[in-house]
């Protein structure tokens, strides 16, 4: 019975909290369209927390208990994410810069980032799954949005792959069963026109050593969070659905 459930409680973690998940691959034609142009690169972390959640087994349901901690003060993180995802575009054939400036629009938007209606489907935990798709043309309307794309295009920039990480989850499903995951989101805009041509949700997703206990996801410079989710995003940019050993879940 355990391990039934065990592989529900995996399937919710890996189809996640929208029906569209999947890698963090775009499709060959827009590949083909951006790659011989400049493209800027953006990576908003809104929310830097991590929900940290243990899935208790009943005969016959499911029972979860869960805490939330913050890893900004600990972890100046954003330069990392900035470099794992510049990397994984250019395995696409995309050298998007994620050397520009966009403080303001960041501020912005981790200021309007609460106010945004969330993806609730599927999710088991509330605000993890980031908003609805349909919300962030109330992000790029904001002037915060138009400055920034302005100083982009004065710099040749043609297109910005605008990428939103919600919190992260660090799962005890218990019996040596621990995962780590996130749901990200990536847009793409046209930056002359402001048109969104790409829009998904992407996984990252990755399974973690039994040994590691989550309660001390904050020591040793949180070596082995950092250890998963770069091993998640990078797995998530690889050609093929990932099954690799303990090591990669992706889509």
């Amino acid at each position: 019975m355990k391990s039934m459930m065990i592989v529900l409680a995996l399937g919710v973690l890996l189809t996640g909290c929208a029906n569209n998940l999947s890698r963090h691959k775009i499709h060959p034609d827009l590949v083909g369209q951006i790659s011989e142009k400049k493209v800027a690169l953006n990576l908003n972390l809104p929310s830097k927390h991590i929900v940290l959640k243990e899935t208790q087994y009943r005969v016959l349901w499911l029972n979860y208990q869960q805490d939330k901690v913050s890893y900004e003060a600990v972890w100046d993180s954003d330069k990392d994410f900035e470099e794992a995802y510049q990397e994984g575009f250019l395995r696409m054939g995309v050298l998007a810069d994620p050397k520009v400036d966009s403080a303001s629009y960041k501020k912005a938007f981790t200021k309007l980032y609460p106010s945004l209606p969330m993806r609730e489907r599927f999710c088991q935990v509330p605000n993890s799954c980031g908003p609805k798709l349909d919300s962030y043309s109330k992000v790029y309307q904001t002037p915060e949005f138009d400055e920034f794309a302005a100083d982009l295009i004065s710099g040749g920039y043609e297109y910005l792959i605008d990428v939103t990480i919600p919190e992260f989850i660090a799962n005890d499903l218990n019996l040596g069963v621990k995962v780590i995951g996130s749901y990200p989101t990536i847009n793409i805009i046209k930056l002359d026109s402001k048109d969104l041509i790409s829009q998904k949700v992407a996984t990252i997703t990755h399974r973690i050593s039994a040994k590691n206990d989550l309660e001390k996801i904050h020591e040793d410079g949180m070596a082995f969070f950092k250890e998963a989710v770069f091993s998640g995003i990078s797995g998530s940019f690889r050609e093929k659905a990932v099954w690799y050993g303990e090591e990669y879940w992706a889509y």
